[in-house]
């Protein structure tokens, strides 16, 4: 059987002023045979892009925008993301703790960040009381995979935090072009692991767009060894590329919407559940200094500059600068 690697990349955490940005990326191995909107009809009804209901026998895989709302919507997500960690690295009662794993080239400096100590403390995490249907969807969506011959290789994160965040900036002189480089640059990270011991065809990237950019040319070929892309279309809904790196056909399609794929919409998942626990984790721990009751923020402007109010005293007085918390851009 012949097959391609199929990789779907996507971020959570770009229009905050507070909180990290989070890129996500998942990898796949998909028989020639099998297009890529085929994989969301063969994984149903095991997988679907809106929240789960109390026991229901399905996991949610899709726009993690679209997940995280209403009272199941951390649930959808915590789940959606399980599977995927669990998938990879083993079950677990402790499966959160895989994060580690998936953020690997920045867990430590990460860490290290006051507000970002405890990620790993479970009271932090969304406990699923039917975990039977959980399970059950589970194994049925790895039993659909087998038989079709995918197979989820592996997964990766880049989880930037606000001062590193704050620093790239510096460099690069705006947040798109950050999140361009870090996307691509992860890109080529899985796609080097992944062809070594791996038959395949070929390689195809889908992203969603970033920002407001259409044209990626010049950036996928600093990325990519200075490859000569083909620009196939460029447009405000779609931009897509080709060109042969490593002796492989490479693709990348930027669209809006990109993450309504399977491989995207993964990532999506992963990347909004790291960014939610690492909100959490930044709560907590301003609640925790604050005397007076602290209401937690989602980190997007509004909302991010009334609580910059609230703490700016309690981080004078733990002696953190604004430049370490509340993010240039």
């Amino acid at each position: 059987m012949k097959n391609r690697l199929v990789i779907g990349i996507d971020e959570a955490g770009y229009g905050p002023s507070m909180g990290p940005l989070v890129i996500g990326a998942t990898v796949w191995r998909v028989p020639t045979t099998i297009s890529i909107a085929a994989m969301a009809e063969i994984l149903e009804p095991e997988l679907r892009p809106v929240p789960r209901g109390r026991n229901d026998d399905w996991i949610s895989i899709g726009d993690s925008k679209k997940i995280l709302v209403g009272k199941n919507g951390w649930q959808s997500l915590c789940i959606g993301a399980r599977w995927l960690l669990e998938h990879l690295w083993g079950h677990r009662d402790d499966w959160w703790s895989h994060a580690s794993k998936l953020a690997s080239s920045d867990w430590n400096r990460v860490r290290a960040v006051a507000w970002y100590e405890h990620l790993d403390t479970p009271s932090l995490i969304f406990e699923a009381s039917d975990i039977n249907a959980i399970q059950n969807a589970q194994q049925r969506a790895d039993s659909k995979l087998a038989l079709a011959g995918i197979e989820l290789l592996a997964a990766k994160a880049r989880l930037i935090d606000e001062t590193y965040f704050n620093g790239q900036i510096e460099n690069l002189g705006n947040k798109a072009t950050l999140l361009s480089e870090s996307s691509l640059a992860l890109a080529k990270e899985l796609c080097q692991e992944c062809i070594d011991g791996n038959e395949i065809e070929s390689i195809e990237i889908y992203c969603d767009k970033h920002g407001g950019r259409n044209r990626y040319q010049s950036l996928l070929m600093h990325s990519f060894d200075d490859e000569w892309f083909t620009i196939d279309s460029e447009s405000k809904s779609l931009s897509q590329y080709r060109t042969t790196w490593k002796n492989h056909p490479l693709s990348f399609q930027f669209q809006v919407g990109g993450d309504s794929l399977v491989p995207s919409a993964a990532a999506s998942i992963l990347a909004k559940w790291l960014r939610e626990v690492c909100m959490l984790s930044l709560n907590r721990f301003w609640q925790s200094k604050s005397a007076a009751l602290l209401v937690p923020t989602a980190g997007y402007y509004v909302d991010a500059v009334r609580f910059s109010r609230d703490i700016e005293s309690i981080a004078k007085a733990n002696g953190l600068s604004r430049q370490q918390w509340w993010r240039s851009k």
